[in-house]
């Protein structure tokens, strides 16, 4: 049972390092999050970069 618990978490992982990892300001404008988006493109890497070691966790949960 465990083991389905630890596959779902590693999916919605998987799912929210993808968001970041393609989230652009009209995203953040579509969910009411605009005040938090920062054109600065060094933020801009940061949350790229988080997405896929988001992704890479959620994998590596999955495996």
């Amino acid at each position: 049972m465990y083991k389905v618990i630890l596959r779902i978490i590693a999916v919605m992982f998987i799912f929210g390092g993808g968001v970041r990892l393609f989230a652009s300001q009209d995203l953040f404008d579509a969910f009411g999050m605009d005040s938090l988006w920062s054109d600065h493109p060094y933020f801009i890497y940061i949350y790229r970069v988080l997405g896929a070691f988001v992704i890479l966790t959620g994998m590596m949960v999955y495996a």
